[in-house]
């Protein structure tokens, strides 16, 4: 198996590079990372079977679209946390009105602008307090850090914002309320036909598949 030289965006040739140097193979000549790189065997495992596997995963197109998803200044747990949060203020599982659903999401980056960055607690003796847990998941313990507790000061300084819109009399409050544009229901696009009709093609649709015979057997 000959490979070829093969083209790569930055981000996506750096991490082949990595991974492809760990399984043995060398770097002949790289002109222009962002661009091209070349490379040639010198593993004495390159005939097997197992590595000409491993080489059609590394340069295979769903990989090279996976590395170029990847993020290149850091991880994304701050993002799956966010996202963790929102479905706290925001549960799947019920139904919000547009402004509801829009006030609510703004209360979640509030709360996770403020609270995103939380320091470590320190013991008396000033070292950084961990915990230890034991996940089902694993045969092993994983270790934490124990963060400050969550603060709420956007809570008082809306309240103040709040107060302050009432003060200035309820014609401002209406008027902020008639400004907020409702974007139509996704449904509204949709052709609705008859009753008849829908009933018509759902008994078309089976028609033509045969009748379920239950067999009962002693």
């Amino acid at each position: 198996m000959q490979l070829h030289p093969i083209k790569r965006k930055q981000n996506c040739s750096i991490q082949l590079l990595y991974i492809i140097q760990h399984i043995g193979l060398s770097l002949v000549t790289m002109n222009n990372i962002f661009d091209s790189v070349v490379y040639h065997y010198d593993n004495p495992f390159s005939d097997s079977l197992a590595y000409e596997r491993v080489c059609d995963v590394l340069y295979s197109t769903r990989m090279e679209n996976d590395i170029r998803h990847l993020s290149p200044n850091g991880n994304t747990a701050g993002s799956e946390s966010f996202n963790a949060l929102l479905n706290h203020f925001c549960p799947k599982l019920y139904h919000y009105h547009h402004n509801s659903q829009k006030a609510r999401m703004q209360l979640a980056i509030l709360h996770f602008n403020e609270n995103c960055s939380k320091a470590q607690k320190m013991s008396r003796e000033g070292a950084p307090r961990y915990c230890v847990k034991y996940p089902k998941y694993k045969n092993g313990e994983t270790v934490h850090k124990i963060l400050e507790n969550s603060t709420f000061d956007y809570c008082n300084e809306l309240v103040g914002e709040v107060q302050a819109l009432i003060r200035t009399g309820p014609e401002t409050v209406e008027q902020s309320d008639s400004a907020e544009t409702v974007p139509p229901p996704l449904t509204s696009s949709i052709i609705k036909i008859s009753r008849e009709e829908a009933i018509a093609r759902h008994k078309t649709r089976y028609a033509s598949l045969p009748d379920t015979v239950i067999i009962l057997v002693d």
